[in-house]
C-alpha cells in the first residue's frame, strides 16, 4: 500500500516504512485510507440494508458475498459474486460453466500469483479466508485460476516466479536476489538440466525470503512455490527425470 502512495505522488514504486502507518501519514502526508474497490462498494449497500442482512450472507467469521474472477479452463470466464464460504467446487461448475471441454481438474491457483495452488483433494474447501487458512492457503483478492489435467505445473510456477522478478523494485536484496536465484531454478528445472534438491532448495529460499524481505512481495512467494513442489511434485520430477 505505501509503495502504491510513492507511485501515486510521482515517486519510485517502492514501499515506506511503517509506522507512520497511511491511516495517520499517507499520501502526501495526509491520513490516507488504502482499501480494496470491493471492499468500499460493501459500504453503501450496508448502510442502506443495516448489518444483519450483510450477515445473513457467508458463514460465520466471513459474513457477506465474495467477488471472484475466474480465469482459465472453465466455459465461463469472468466475475462471479456468491456468498462467502461457497465450495469451490460449486464456483466451477455452477457459476463458471464447469470445465471446459470436458477436461479433468487438475488443480486452482488462488488468491492471484502470490496464492496457492490447490489440488483436486481441495476442490471441496470453502472458499472463505478462515477455511483456506487451515490450509495455508489464501483467498486474497478473490482470483481463481483453474488448470485442466494438461496443464504443466513447472510452466506455470516458472510463469509466477518471472512475473514476481520483474515485479521486485530492488529496495531489499532478499527479494531482488532470492527472486533471482529462483528464476534460473526453475528455468533449469523447466530446460529438463535441473535436480531433485533443486526443489528443496526453492522452498529454503522462499522461505527465507519470507522471514527477511521489506514488503509482502518478498515476502509471499513462499506460498505459490511450496504449494506448487508439494501439491504437484510429480511433474517436477517428470522434468527432473
Amino acid at each position: 500500500e505505501t509503495a502504491l502512495i510513492e507511485s501515486m505522488e510521482g515517486n519510485r514504486g517502492e514501499p515506506r516504512n511503517k509506522p507512520p502507518f497511511p491511516g495517520v501519514q499517507g499520501a502526501w502526508k495526509l491520513p490516507t485510507v488504502v482499501n480494496n474497490v470491493e471492499t468500499i462498494a460493501n459500504v453503501s449497500a450496508i448502510i442502506k440494508n443495516g448489518a444483519s442482512w450483510f450477515a445473513e450472507h457467508g458463514v460465520e467469521g466471513c459474513s457477506g458475498t465474495k467477488v471472484y474472477t475466474m480465469m482459465g479452463d472453465v466455459n465461463l470466464p469472468g466475475l462471479c459474486e456468491v456468498d462467502m464460504g461457497t465450495p469451490l467446487r460449486t464456483i466451477i461448475d455452477e457459476y463458471s460453466g464447469g470445465m471446459k471441454d470436458d477436461k479433468k481438474f487438475k488443480g486452482a491457483l488462488v488468491g492471484g500469483a502470490a496464492g496457492v495452488f490447490l489440488s483436486d483433494k481441495l476442490l471441496d474447501v470453502k472458499m472463505d479466508y478462515n477455511s483456506l487458512s487451515d490450509y495455508a492457503a489464501v483467498l486474497g483478492s478473490g482470483a481463481i485460476l483453474v488448470m485442466n489435467e494438461d496443464v504443466d505445473m513447472v510452466e506455470m510456477l516458472w510463469s509466477v516466479i518471472r512475473f514476481f522478478r520483474h515485479e521486485s523494485c530492488g529496495k531489499c536484496s532478499p527479494c531482488s536476489r532470492g527472486n533471482e536465484i529462483l528464476y534460473k531454478l526453475i528455468t533449469s528445472i523447466r530446460k529438463g538440466v535441473g535436480k531433485e534438491e533443486d526443489l528443496d532448495q526453492m522452498i529454503e529460499i522462499a522461505s527465507v525470503m519470507q522471514n527477511t524481505s521489506f514488503c509482502p512481495l518478498g515476502q509471499s512467494l513462499i506460498m505459490p512455490v511450496k504449494s506448487a513442489i508439494e501439491n504437484f511434485r510429480e511433474d517436477f520430477l517428470a522434468k527432473i527425470k
